[in-house]
């Protein structure tokens, strides 16, 4: 036992000293220039080269223009090059023909489009909830999130803000006047909804920030102690107090002004108004329809009949007679006080109970209802309960009576404590499962209205603070329903130091926000610059680009990273500037063809010796079909498209529907992020389906017809070889070997002379579709 104990006080001392000295909880800080500058003319390239020189290794020599300018036009675009632009890059000899190009890239819409998409991997986007029951899966403006977020990459919004908006866009909006930062919260609310369970989707919540933004799998602290990070249990539950202090609100605000001219926005007006009517009105009849004499009648026999029964079997009674069951109970308990404090109306009721005349209680009856019983034969409860009903029901109207008598019989129907005093909207929780599916049902059909019309004016799906925030506590062993200590809400400790205060504005979004992006926060910029690095070297500074825990080794190139991420800082947080920097460096515009030695001696390209050869992702890989076949419509914005059905649309995948629930196969098949959580990096596989949907899917069959037919016109217009170096111009933006032309025009004679049912310059074109060359970037 002792030994066990002192083991265990060696492996939390080393464990404490660990955290204190983890590489990524130190501070950014500017590492300067290495002593040996070379001829590095940046920071970036110095720190590299140095690094390179440490283990003997070299760069590659750099790439052509055509392969920079193909490898920048898919980093920056995820498109093809377009000629009109590449061509006087490639064809400029100044040495500043790099930079000029790049910022021309980065000014172009396409830019914020391609790396909207990037961080839409980081949080998890998808257009739909998941698997909701009988809800409508669609979120109606998730749409709004995605354009967002092509907005502000396209406009250089700062980082800091960037986040902060994502977190805290409502309190941004409520400061700024610009209701636009709502749509910036889809960021939160746009993950899988777990059957509405409000742990799990908190859960989600703090994963998407903590391993989007910090780099940190805080979620692993749901149940116990982080096992290898500091990350207590009680952390964990400060952050789901924040989450749990805020709600989404029914009506979602809007984001600027409607176009109220429209007519798309005043037929959207009008059909929205009608299906808010058929809401409306299915409650309208029911509220009525409890206060009516035979309804009332019938709640008032079963509480006579099911006197003495619990509250499981009036409750069974109730849902056999089809009557709503928290009515029946709410009607037991009523009419038990009423009896109980000689309420007048029953009075005769009681009489009847104890075996007394009713003529004993005359002067203490109302009088309404005993000059209607004057007027009956009543000798029992049940010959009573139908004279009751019909006269409290008489009396009901929605204005108060000037009479006191009719008023007291009104106020049994319309007082708070009535069982029939709920407002309309309120009765969702007391319907009966048949009602409670018709009213799903309406909602959905709205919600579905919103999704989909044109005129519906965009909203953001935005999270608001609670008017009073939720106090969290832990729950034991992730158990909801076993309640721990009370924690406050507030940022985590590791991160904190000594001065750790609990939040105290709100839920704390906010504050969390400002923590987030503080300028001594660690990791926020360290693990940006790492996921830029990755998008444009096809690997990652630090190989877990969302894991900067104590298990995570120290990079060999920790100093071009920090460099990189104190530059960011400095410079305002711009994302284009950092980007600028990193694709202007020698370092990036290396070959992608290795040395001998470097295959040898740096066979991982751990050290970046030359540019990794990358796989388009499914986007690029069919924009860049759509685009060299019918052509991309490049508007910019608007509600998600079906890309899988015929006619296929133009329009860039980023605007393709994506449904969680029924993710389609292609999509897996290219490895595209999953959208049921937050996505590192991507996978990249290779299946036999990828090749079968290059060699016969629908989408490249019809894309390779177009280039075709256009080839073959040019081959009869001009010449053979000229069609097929402008295809290769078209998808390979080089000019072929003359070998390559030869192939070229052997494959078209010999096709044509078997007279197969396809046409030889579409077989032609369908056959570099297929090829490496296409579907990779150099």
């Amino acid at each position: 036992m002792k030994r066990f104990l002192l083991l265990t006080f060696f492996l939390v001392s080393g464990l404490a000293a660990s955290e204190s000295t983890h590489w990524a909880f130190q501070p950014v800080t500017d590492v300067g220039l290495p002593d040996d500058l070379g001829e590095s003319p940046t920071a970036l390239d110095a720190w590299h080269e140095a690094a390179l020189k440490k283990q003997g290794l070299e760069r590659s020599p750099t790439a052509s223009r055509e392969v920079l300018a193909r490898r920048l036009a898919y980093h920056l675009h995820g498109l093809p090059p377009e000629p009109s632009a590449a061509q006087p890059f490639v064809d400029d000899p100044s040495p500043n023909a790099v930079s000029r190009h790049v910022d021309r890239l980065l000014a172009s819409p396409r830019f914020g489009e391609r790396w909207a998409r990037h961080w839409m991997d980081v949080a998890r986007y998808a257009d739909n909830k998941g698997y909701v029951f009988e809800e409508e899966r669609r979120y109606p403006y998730a749409y709004t999130y995605r354009d967002w977020l092509v907005t502000s990459f396209n406009h250089d919004l700062p980082y800091d803000a960037f986040i902060t908006q994502q977190i805290a866009g409502d309190h941004v909006a409520t400061v700024s006047g610009d209701s636009k930062a709502h749509a910036a919260l889809g960021f939160l609310t746009l993950g899988r909804r777990f059957l509405n369970r409000q742990p799990d989707i908190i859960d989600d919540r703090i994963d998407v920030v903590t391993r989007g933004v910090l780099g940190l799998t805080v979620a692993c602290a749901r149940c116990h102690d982080h096992k290898s990070d500091p990350i207590p249990i009680e952390d964990y539950y400060s952050l789901y107090g924040v989450f749990a202090s805020s709600y989404e609100p029914d009506e979602k605000p809007l984001l600027g002004e409607a176009d109220t001219t429209s007519p798309d926005y005043q037929q959207y007006l009008k059909e929205a108004e009608e299906h808010q009517a058929a809401i409306d009105r299915f409650f309208n009849e029911r509220h009525a329809k409890l206060r009516t004499a035979p309804v009332l009648e019938a709640y008032f026999r079963l509480v006579h009949e099911g006197r003495g029964w619990d509250d499981t079997r009036l409750s069974s009674q109730a849902q056999s007679e089809k009557l709503y069951q928290k009515i029946a109970l709410r009607w037991r308990d009523r009419i038990t006080h009423y009896l109980d404090e000689n309420h007048p109306v029953f009075v005769p009721w009681k009489a009847l109970a104890e075996g007394r005349s009713l003529e004993t209680v005359k002067s203490e009856s109302h009088p309404l209802i005993w000059q209607a019983l004057a007027d009956a034969r009543v000798s029992s409860i049940e010959t009573l309960i139908p004279i009751v009903a019909k006269t409290i029901a008489e009396a009901n109207a929605e204005e108060p009576h000037e009479d006191a008598h009719l008023e007291a019989l009104r106020q049994l129907l319309v007082a708070k404590d009535s069982p029939t005093g709920l407002k309309p909207e309120a009765l969702y929780r007391i319907f009966n499962t048949p009602d409670q599916q018709a009213v799903r049902r309406l909602r959905r059909e709205r919600e579905k209205h919103q999704a989909l019309s044109p005129g519906a004016p965009p909203r953001g799906m935005t999270l608001l603070d609670k008017e009073k925030p939720v106090e969290p506590h832990v729950f034991v062993r992730g158990n909801e329903r076993v309640r721990g200590d009370q924690v406050p809400r507030q940022y985590l400790a590791v991160l904190s130091g000594e001065e750790r205060k609990p939040f105290a504005r709100g839920s704390g979004r906010a504050e969390l926000a400002e923590a987030l992006v503080a300028p001594g926060n660690p990791l926020t910029a360290r693990v940006l610059v790492n996921r830029v690095w990755l998008h444009l070297f096809g690997a990652a500074i630090v190989e877990s680009p969302s894991d900067f825990g104590v298990q995570t080794a120290e990079p060999d190139l920790r100093h071009v990273m920090d460099r990189l991420a104190s530059d960011f800082m400095r410079d305002g947080w711009s994302m284009k500037k950092l980007i600028r920097e990193v694709v202007s460096s020698r370092a990036y515009r290396q070959d992608s063809v290795a040395s001998e030695k470097a295959l040898e001696e740096d066979p991982e390209n751990r050290w970046f010796t030359r540019m990794n050869r990358q796989r388009l992702g499914f986007e690029s890989m069919r924009d860049a079909l759509i685009s060299v076949g019918q052509g991309l419509d490049l508007k910019t914005g608007g509600h998600a498209v079906a890309l899988f059905e015929k006619p296929f649309t133009p329009r860039r995948a980023l605007y393709g529907f994506i449904d969680r629930q029924n993710l389609p196969s292609t999509f897996r098949t290219f490895d595209m992020a999953s959208p049921d959580a937050h996505t590192p990096q991507r996978l990249e596989t290779i299946v036999p389906q990828q090749a079968l949907f290059m060699m016969n899917g629908p989408l490249v069959e019809e894309q390779a017809a177009r280039l075709g037919r256009a080839s073959e016109v040019k081959a009869d217009r001009d010449s053979p070889s000229k069609a097929i170096a402008a295809l290769y111009h078209q998808l390979y933006f080089r000019t072929p070997a003359q070998e390559e032309v030869a192939l070229g025009e052997m494959f078209v004679e010999n096709w044509q002379a078997t007279d197969a049912f396809a046409n030889a310059w579409e077989a032609y074109a369908h056959a570099l579709l297929c090829a490496n060359e296409f579907l990779f970037i150099d």
